[in-house]
């Protein structure tokens, strides 16, 4: 019998609540928020992502395809560059 006073004696009286655990922890979680760039190289290294409202696909194909369009229309003799242009056209 004392054994099992001691027992009592020695718990925690901490979370001090009446909830039931599963009500205690069900707190909302600050939900994070990536930008364009964050979503596109987590995707790319293969984390966890979720696209929301603000994700756009004319904002990735542009940051696919501006690099190549501005050094295309940079260089003297544009033409050269239709191999690259076909392989990006491709590649979709």
């Amino acid at each position: 019998m004392t054994e099992r006073l001691e027992e009592v004696r020695l718990r925690p009286s901490w979370p001090a609540t009446t909830l039931p655990r599963t009500a205690r922890l069900s707190f909302p979680r600050p939900v994070r928020v990536y930008t364009q760039a964050q979503l596109r190289d987590r995707r790319r290294a293969g984390l966890l992502h979720t696209y929301g409202g603000r994700w756009s696909l004319t904002a990735e194909v542009a940051a696919i395809c501006d690099p190549l369009a501005e050094r295309v229309a940079a260089a003297p003799r544009p033409a050269g560059y239709w191999r690259p242009v076909d392989d990006i056209t491709l590649a979709g």
